[in-house]
Formats: C-alpha cells, structure tokens, sequence
C-alpha cells in the first residue's frame, strides 16, 4: 500500500539573480524583511557571517540550544557533520549576531547546482526582530549571487512558512508491504487493514458532517 509521507518545497531559480526572485515573493515577507531589519539595526550591533569553514559552529550550537527545536539526541552530531561538510567543501554556515551575541543560525548543504536547507533555529529572545528572515535572506543571497546555484530545496515538511520562500512542491510517499508467507506478516496486514478501514469510517463521516453542515448554513 502506498501512503504520503512528506512534502518538499523547494524553488527552481532559472537564472534569476537574488533581487528578481525577492520581487517573486509575498509583499508580506519582503515586508518583514526589510521593516524588521531597521529595527535591530537602530538599537544593537548586527552583523551576519556566512562560513564555509565550521569556525562557527559552536554558535550554531548555542543558537540551537536556546531555541524551540527539540535538543539534538546526539551533540557531536551538528560539529562533525559541519566539518565533513567543510572537507568535501560543500558547508554553508550562517550566523546572525546581535550585539555579538549569536541570534540565529543555519546550516545549508551546497553541492553542484542545488542548495538544500538543512537545520536553522534562533534565540527565542530575538523573536520580535525576525532574525530567523533576516538571515535568511542573507542565505539566499549568497546561495544565489555567489553559490549561483539553480535549485534551493527547504527538505521535508509541510510548515506554513515554506511557502513563503518556495514556489513548487514534491510529495514524497512510502509503501507498506506485508509478507503473507509468515504469521507476523499476517498478523501486521490484518492490523493495516483495520487502521485503513477506521480511517476510512472516520473520513466518510467528516466528509457526511461538512456536507451537512454546508446544506443546513
């Protein structure tokens, strides 16, 4: 049985430069861009770094530390993917500062034509100064402008703000298969195909109660 996994948003470039894929994107997000920069900027120091060595990456840590993503399970995991990415030359390790202080931080995969945007987060601290698009934009530039790559991939994962940036989509689907030669085989169908038929219940009666609800307004 086939079954959706995942959505993977991502933007074919086709030669555009960065400013003409900006202009691409929702007035709301240029907005933000380029409103909340002031602001920070008029109060603090900022700056923002974009490695490709893991000089950083200890930034990148205190960043991830202090943001709402889960703690990694494995802590060398980050640092020794950063320096393997920086071996095979192919490590994009942006870091946005505010007053010296690490903000937000984001960890890009560069390898021929095609950047993919692996692990990003920022100091909840800064939330009200969207250091997260701020130095975003930033990644894009250089992924654009410099990189000049014709591909940027946002991974796996269906979050509203995806769309901001990207403008295609992938569906990525698995497929659930049973070997009916073996009683766990059996035994692991017949529970597949009583989840997919409580499924299918519960999807027949929320369609029957929207279609009710619309002909009763």
């Amino acid at each position: 049985r086939a079954f959706f996994m995942f959505d993977n948003w991502y933007v074919a470039l086709n030669g555009r430069t960065f400013d003409q894929y900006l202009a691409t994107r929702p007035s709301r997000l240029v907005s933000t861009i380029k409103r909340r920069r002031k602001k920070p900027e008029a109060q603090h120091k900022v700056r923002v770094t974009i490695d490709v060595t893991p000089e950083h990456v200890g930034d990148f840590t205190i960043v991830y530390e202090r943001s709402w993503k889960r703690p990694e399970p494995y802590p060398d995991f980050i640092p020794t993917l950063a320096m393997t990415c920086a071996r095979l030359g192919v490590l994009r390790l942006g870091i946005l500062y505010v007053d010296e202080s690490p903000a937000a931080a984001q960890l890009w995969i560069t390898t021929g034509r095609k950047a993919v945007i692996y692990k990003l987060a920022y100091d909840d601290a800064y939330v009200d100064f969207s250091v997260g698009s701020i130095l975003s934009s930033e990644m894009f530039r250089y992924a654009i402008d410099v990189d000049r790559v014709q591909e940027i991939d946002y991974g796996v994962g269906s979050e509203p703000y995806k769309r901001d940036w990207m403008e295609q989509k992938r569906e990525l689907h698995g497929v659930i298969g049973h070997n009916l030669a073996t009683p766990l085989g059996i035994g692991s169908a017949a529970v597949e195909k009583a989840r997919v038929a409580a499924h299918n219940v519960l999807e027949r009666g929320r369609r029957l109660r929207a279609k009710w609800s619309t002909a009763t307004s």
